[in-house]
């Protein structure tokens, strides 16, 4: 029973341990404003990782230069905002994107893959994201996760988009873009990952216009050629 309990010891003291980063929430410099056929408030981030977008047809550009995990670390952050449909349009769509690069060193040894990870012998990294509407009417929920694919080298770039499509009738929705980056070493090892650019694009529809019933179009020639005999009337 001792050497059982010694051995499950030392297990546990060489494995590598994680830990998470937490920050403070963030607002962005410009957590509010306007852009082609959308506005938006609440603009912040959980973190304080993404930065501050870059705000130009109804897309939210971010290039985060802090954004990375090294050697058993883990970084996630959310940016967050409500975007809402400007007078006439609906939204239709909404898009994502994360992009960025890795390196693992693990002194020569022989990589073995897996799905979303790359795993030497002591060193490994992954990525995960999400982008989450809410609409502020109904409360319906759409998700899509990000699909990073194998990260089959030592060093790469790793990067995925997702797309959206609406119900009709959505004039404004929570927009929440999460992403998170683990990196774990041991033995002499080194791993790195860091997410460079991240993107939040919002598509629009212009709102039909409801047309008039028959029967009040069939009326309203009848009623200006009263009106005009009326003026007539009172002006005689």
């Amino acid at each position: 029973m001792t050497a059982v309990r010694t051995i499950a010891a030392i297990a546990l003291m060489s494995a590598p341990l994680i830990s998470t980063t937490a920050l403070a929430a963030t607002s962005w410099s410009q957590p509010a404003g306007s852009s082609t056929t959308i506005n938006y408030s609440g603009g912040q981030n959980q973190n304080g990782l993404f930065g501050d977008p870059n705000v130009s047809s109804n897309t939210f550009l971010f290039t985060p230069s802090g954004f990375s995990a090294q050697d058993n670390q883990t970084t996630t952050d959310v940016a967050s905002t409500l975007i809402s449909a400007k007078s006439g349009y609906n939204l239709s769509s909404f898009s994502a994107g994360l992009v960025g690069d890795y390196s693992v060193l693990d002194n020569s040894q022989p990589p073995s893959f897996k799905t979303n990870a790359i795993f030497l012998s002591g060193a490994s990294v992954s990525a995960v994201g999400s982008l989450t509407l809410t609409n502020t009417v109904t409360h319906a929920v759409l998700t899509q996760s990000f699909n990073f694919g194998g990260f089959t080298n030592e060093d790469g770039v790793f990067n995925d988009t997702v797309h959206i499509n609406l119900p009709a009738g959505w004039k404004s929705a929570q927009v929440d873009l999460s992403a998170g980056l683990t990196a774990t070493a041991s033995d002499g090892s080194t791993a790195f990952i860091q997410l460079k650019n991240a993107s939040i694009g919002a598509d629009t529809a212009q709102v039909a216009a409801v047309p008039l019933p028959p029967a009040l179009l069939a009326a309203i020639p009848g009623a200006l050629v009263a009106f005009g005999a009326a003026r007539r009337m009172r002006r005689a």
